[in-house]
Parts: C-alpha cells; sequence; structure tokens
C-alpha cells in the first residue's frame, strides 16, 4: 500500500490543468498513474499521442503504478474540495476520503510504464531534433481562432485551416476567410519546412482547440518537420500529439481571384449593427428549413436594408451608419455571417466593406482584421 495527503495547494495545482487534461483525456482514454515518495504521475495515452503530468507529494509506502477511469478520478477529486486536506491510499482499490467522506474506485495494475516513458522521450527527441518552434501569442491566437470560427458548422466537412506568417486560411465550398496576423505575426523561421509551391502549412481542428489551453502556460510549441507532429512542455507537463488525417484543400491565389467581385458595387457597414439586426432575425426563421437566406437590398446613396421573407413571415431591418456607391441585391446564409460576426467583433473587426456585383458567385466582405467571400445563396 501507499498513503498521501493532498493539500489544498496541491488540490489547486492538480486542477490547474484540469481543461487541458479533461479535452486530452476524451482523446487519449488510456490513463496510467504512477506514485513514488515524491510525486504522483499522470500519464494518457491514445491513438494520437501521449500526455504526461507531474504533482509534487510526500508518500508513504511502495511504488505504485497502475491504470484507472482519470475522468472519475478528477471528479472524485472535485467531491472534496470543501477540505482542507484529503487523504489518497492505494492498495487494492483507490480510496479518497476526509472528515466522513469516502470514495473508493477500482484500478488495474499497469505492467509498462517504463515503455510509456522511452515513448514518449523517443517521440519527443526527434521532434526537437528537426522540428520548427512556434510561438503564439495571445492576439495571434484570437485571429487563428476567427479563422476557425466555420470549422464546427454541421455542413463543414474540412477539419483543418492553414497557417503561415501572414496569417490563417479557412475554406470551403461556402467561405474562404483569411484572418490576418498584422504586425503580431508568427516567426518566418516556423514555416521554412512548407514544401516548395505551397504557401500554408494544414493545421488540424484538434491542434487548433489544444493550442489556447497550452498558451497558458508556454506559448511555445513544437511542431515535427513535416508538421504532422507537435511537442509541448511546460514547468510540470509535456505532451506529444499526432495530427488526424487532414481533409482540407488550400485555394490558390488564383483560384480566389476568380471568385471575387470584379464590379464597382462598395457598400460599408457597421459590423456592429449587422449582428444586432441579425440577432433581431432570431426565432423568427423557419424552423424546417436547413438554410435561412437573407436578403442584402442595396440602394446607392442609401443605407443597406436587409430581409427575410418566408411562407408568413416578412422581416425588414435596416442598417443604421451604412452606405453603398451603387445598386445591388444579393443572399448569403444568416447563421454563416452570424459565426463571422461573433468572432470577429472580439478581435477587434468594427467595419466591414462588402464588395458585390452581378456575376460573381460570392460577395467579399472585408474588415481591419480579415476577408471572407461568401458564397451567394439562392432562393
Amino acid at each position: 500500500m501507499i498513503k498521501f495527503e493532498i493539500n489544498k495547494e496541491q488540490y489547486n495545482a492538480l486542477l490547474e490543468k484540469d481543461k487541458l487534461f479533461a479535452f486530452l483525456s476524451s482523446e487519449f482514454n488510456d490513463a496510467t498513474v504512477n506514485v513514488g515518495k515524491d510525486s504522483l504521475e499522470v500519464i494518457l495515452k491514445g491513438g494520437a499521442g501521449i500526455a504526461r503530468a507531474r504533482y509534487q507529494i510526500e508518500a508513504e509506502g511502495e511504488d505504485r503504478s497502475f491504470r484507472l477511469d482519470y475522468p472519475l478520478f478528477k471528479t472524485a477529486i472535485c467531491k472534496f474540495n470543501a477540505y482542507d486536506t484529503i487523504t489518497v491510499e492505494i492498495d487494492e482499490e483507490l480510496k479518497i476520503y476526509a472528515g466522513d467522506d469516502e470514495i473508493c474506485l477500482g484500478i488495474e495494475e499497469a505492467p509498462d510504464v517504463e515503455g510509456l516513458y522511452a515513448f514518449l522521450d523517443r517521440t519527443s527527441s526527434a521532434i526537437l531534433s528537426g522540428g520548427h518552434m512556434m510561438t503564439l501569442t495571445e492576439g495571434v491566437m484570437d485571429k487563428i481562432n476567427l479563422a476557425s470560427c466555420f470549422l464546427q458548422s454541421a455542413d463543414v466537412d474540412v477539419n483543418a485551416i492553414g497557417l503561415n506568417h501572414k496569417g490563417a486560411i479557412f475554406a470551403d465550398p461556402n467561405a474562404i476567410l483569411l484572418a490576418y496576423f498584422g504586425e503580431e505575426g508568427i516567426n518566418e523561421e516556423t514555416f521554412s519546412g512548407i514544401p516548395e509551391g505551397e504557401d500554408y502549412i494544414k493545421v488540424h481542428k484538434l491542434f487548433l482547440q489544444l493550442m489556447p489551453l497550452l498558451i497558458k502556460t508556454n506559448p511555445d510549441i513544437m511542431f515535427a518537420d513535416d508538421y504532422e507532429k507537435i511537442y509541448w512542455k511546460d514547468d510540470n507537463s509535456e505532451l506529444v500529439m499526432a495530427s488526424d488525417y487532414i481533409d482540407f484543400t488550400i485555394p490558390t491565389i488564383e483560384e480566389m481571384e476568380e471568385l471575387y467581385p470584379q464590379g464597382e458595387g462598395h457598400a460599408t457597414v457597421s459590423a456592429v449593427e449587422l449582428k444586432k439586426a441579425l440577432d433581431f432575425f432570431l426565432g423568427l426563421y423557419d424552423e424546417r428549413a436547413k438554410w435561412n437566406p437573407i436578403k442584402f437590398s442595396i440602394t446607392a446613396g442609401r443605407e443597406v436594408v436587409i430581409k427575410y421573407d418566408a411562407m408568413t413571415k416578412h422581416l425588414t431591418k435596416t442598417l443604421r451608419g451604412s452606405s453603398a456607391t451603387q445598386d445591388g441585391e444579393f443572399q448569403l446564409e444568416s447563421g454563416k455571417v452570424l459565426q463571422y460576426l461573433n468572432k470577429l467583433l472580439g478581435v477587434g473587426g468594427e467595419n466591414l466593406e462588402f464588395d458585390y456585383d452581378e456575376e460573381s458567385v460570392g460577395i467579399l466582405v472585408k474588415s481591419e482584421v480579415s476577408e471572407v467571400l461568401f458564397a451567394k445563396t439562392e432562393g
């Protein structure tokens, strides 16, 4: 048996990266705990990689390594948050107790802990020896999140975005979104391994979901030479993760320019006013419809009007402070535009310019920090 106590400081340390390890445990579902005289180590492993976290403790008894249900273990620990000291005993099972409260969890022996350490060391060494360091600031991460705003949409089949030192790009048949880092970019050396003829590295959405959790304690993330694995480390944790299959094609500059409006139609719109207008329509759309097209009705020299028409509903909203250079009319999918605005307004994009014409398949919307080409909708 081995026994140790967790005081309030150690309890807080265990929960410091709770969101990170909750995310990892959903991807790495094999959890091993290694308890020694002066440390408790949690190792999460799955098909995509391995993570390790080390916590300081003072234990009495024989060292133990065992497997358990990690989310259940964290839930059990959290039940004792009202106590200043928690006692943990590990024998046939894992027992957590304080005061009159007690929780016992089943465990299994873990025979190959050294093999897990060796795999982590070997894989991380390979990445460090030939990889590319990416340092992420909060500002850059905000722009990456903006470029990723459509990834969770039910109608989106792609699962990655493109990154280079200038910005990030998302593309699918319904929208092409570019977010610019500005002066707060990523070191150009990070992208020295991009294959000839390509402008971006492709980053899987799992990496994108992970990045904001990592940069809280260390903003440096090491990519493998082929950008298909990452390694990250801070003062008590480290992680190796491989990218899943990437389904994403980045259009060339020439392909994008062919889709851009070529006419002289330009409208200026406040992003705040457009969001207010789309929020005004929420709850009034046809619930049976897959798409909710919003019609932009534009008259030169006047404010832009947006409309929603269904069998028994006719909604109109004027965008205050807007203006336009020539007449025009087009439809965009409201949910897509609102997704974009919700992220844009969080990163300082307040003024929008719409470029439009009759012939092109899309409408170009430019802001201070991004541009997005929305596909026109029909019907």
